[in-house]
């Protein structure tokens, strides 16, 4: 792994400024929210996202008492094709709504589910049925968001400009996992389009060669263009958060608090150089931010 660039530390404040940057709890998939909100404290973090998967008794309120600002809540998907677990699920959900109201979280983000064996826009229907007796009830806005396709277990939404329009049928917002769409045709109209229903943006990096998920670098680590994405993110007026965002063997290896520590001024970096790019009319090229 490519050690971190000294293009990409930047005094705090810079560019987009530390107060855009939220820190998923995913990053620290392994361990505990007590622990997580150890580290974001030693890292100065104000911003975080909490995986429900994580939230366990008394765990919504320690992290209101810590006075953190809770982006969202994040809750994976059920079987679409099998009604007989919407239930139970819209049960687990009502468990997650009231975490998330404790902890005055600002959104709820979601994965559609599997579709199993339905077709997408059955698959889509379904989704909505799931969640129409929940809309009302929600103490946050409901987002989706779209996945890498190795993950079919749990979402049948694998594009961002899908996840678009989804979300605009059912009236959610969208997450962009930079990870999953920074291939996709026409990004630049898709962000553009989504920029008013476009809630959050998961920022990681990743290597060459991914054969398995997941598997996420340290944002400058990898190949992702990056500043790229977040100047066409800024061009278009997104105001919102970008959120670390990684998992994997690398981190795991790394260590979640080296991680933390190079992930935090790299971001910084990307998002300062995005702002300059941003502000530049084409066709001036966004800087390369590869190893050289």
């Amino acid at each position: 792994m490519p050690e971190q660039r000294a293009s990409e530390i930047v005094e705090p404040g810079a560019g987009a400024g530390p107060s855009r940057i939220s820190v998923s709890g995913s990053c620290s998939t392994r361990q505990g929210l007590s622990e997580d909100l150890a580290l974001w404290e030693r890292h100065g973090v104000g911003v975080v996202s909490v995986p429900a998967a994580k939230i366990g008794d008394g765990d919504a309120r320690r992290v209101a008492d810590a006075g953190i600002r809770v982006a969202s809540v994040l809750a994976l998907g059920t079987r679409l094709d099998d009604p007989g677990c919407w239930p139970r699920y819209r049960d687990r959900l009502g468990e997650v709504f009231e975490a998330a109201r404790v902890m005055g979280a600002e959104r709820i983000v979601l994965t559609t589910g599997a579709a199993g064996v339905l077709g997408w826009d059955d698959a889509s229907d379904a989704f909505g049925a799931v969640l129409a007796p929940l809309l009302d009830v929600a103490p946050a806005p409901l987002a989706v968001e779209h996945t890498n396709q190795l993950r079919s277990d749990i979402s049948f939404v694998h594009r961002l400009r899908d996840a678009v329009d989804l979300a605009t049928h059912l009236g959610l917002g969208v997450v962009m996992e930079t990870t999953a769409c920074w291939q996709e045709r026409d990004l630049a109209a898709t962000i553009a389009e989504a920029v008013g229903v476009l809630g959050l943006v998961h920022v990681s990096d990743l290597g060459p060669v991914v054969l398995t998920t997941p598997d996420r670098l340290v944002p400058g680590d990898g190949v992702l263009p990056l500043t790229r994405l977040a100047a066409l993110l800024l061009a278009a007026g997104y105001d919102g958060l970008f959120e670390l965002e990684y998992a994997g063997p690398h981190i795991e290896a790394l260590g979640y608090e080296p991680a933390l520590a190079r992930a935090l001024p790299a971001l910084e970096g990307i998002l300062a150089r995005a702002a300059r790019a941003a502000a530049v009319p084409a066709p001036h090229p966004v800087p390369d931010e590869r190893p050289t």
